[in-house]
Parts: structure tokens; C-alpha cells; sequence
């Protein structure tokens, strides 16, 4: 009798324990390789959102070993205290298949720095912010795609992030 209830109250906690992570955790984290030097790259990325929240997009570039080569990519790439060769783009948001967004706009300069695990490798990269964007609920489709060519980008190992946004003020 005793095995029953215990059995009963750990099935209850599990309940509990995945509704919590269903209404409270948003996982989204995608990143793919974007040659950011090339224009009409696309980069697409499909998503459903549960609830009104930031979302990040920005772009990933791969940090080189060594001071000195870090001090000579950001020549191009940019830091916090200077721009770098800006990164022309087009941003489309789809929102149940309709258009809300629709946008041209200039990517320079670095905000800050992201270390991530990807096929074995261990990348150190320079985080050039695109947008962050509010959300409502829905099922979205955001295209991203250089407009330009961009020959001093070339040959930089770049991703495009998409990545849920819990910053607060």
C-alpha cells in the first residue's frame, strides 16, 4: 500500500516537473555556418514560439589562436571600441507564413564574446549583434541574406545565431 502511494506521488512529480519545463523553458538555440562575404547568402530558420519573448540574432565570428591574429581580425571584424566592415543584410520574419518584417540594415562592430561546442571543436567567437526581436506566439520563419560582397570578410569562419533572449534590465 505504502510502495502505491509513493509510486502515485512520483508519478504526480514527474507531471509537474514537465508542464514546468513546457510553460517555462525556451530552448532555442540554433547556429549555422553563413558566409558573411559572398552576397545573397541565406540563412533560414524555423521556429515556433509559446509565449511573447526576445529573441537574439547576430552574427558568430570564429576567433583566431593567438593574440596577435585576434588583434589583426579585428582590424576587419571590429571590437567594442570600433566598428569594423560593416555587414549589409535583409531581414524577413514570417509569422504563420505572413510577412510582419521586412527589413534592410548594417551589422558592425562586436558586443561581445560566445564559446560553444560544435562536431568536437571548441569555438571562441567575436558576437556582431543583427537585431533582437520581440515575439508573439506563433510558428516563424526569419530569412536572413547578405546584400553586398564582402571580399574582407572573406575566409572567416562565420555563423548566424538564432537564440532566445532572457536579458532584463
Amino acid at each position: 500500500m505504502l510502495e502505491t502511494k509513493i509510486s502515485q506521488y512520483w508519478i504526480i512529480a514527474k507531471w509537474i516537473a514537465l508542464w514546468f519545463v513546457y510553460l517555462f523553458y525556451d530552448p532555442l538555440l540554433i547556429r549555422q555556418p553563413f558566409d558573411v562575404s559572398a552576397a545573397d547568402q541565406v540563412s533560414i530558420a524555423t521556429f515556433a514560439v509559446r509565449k511573447t519573448e526576445k529573441y537574439r540574432l547576430s552574427l558568430l565570428f570564429v576567433r583566431p589562436n593567438g593574440l596577435e591574429h585576434i588583434l589583426e581580425q579585428e582590424k576587419t571584424i571590429g571590437s567594442q571600441h570600433h566598428d569594423g566592415v560593416p555587414i549589409h543584410l535583409e531581414l524577413t520574419i514570417k509569422r504563420n507564413r505572413k510577412v510582419i518584417s521586412n527589413t534592410l540594415l548594417t551589422a558592425s562592430g562586436i558586443d561581445w564574446g560566445v564559446t560553444f561546442s560544435l562536431n568536437g571543436r571548441q569555438l571562441n567567437t567575436a558576437e556582431r549583434l543583427i537585431r533582437i526581436v520581440e515575439l508573439q506566439p506563433g510558428n516563424y520563419e526569419i530569412t536572413i541574406k547578405t546584400t553586398h560582397n564582402n571580399e574582407a570578410l572573406e575566409g572567416i569562419e562565420t555563423y548566424i545565431s538564432y537564440a532566445y533572449y532572457n536579458h532584463t534590465p
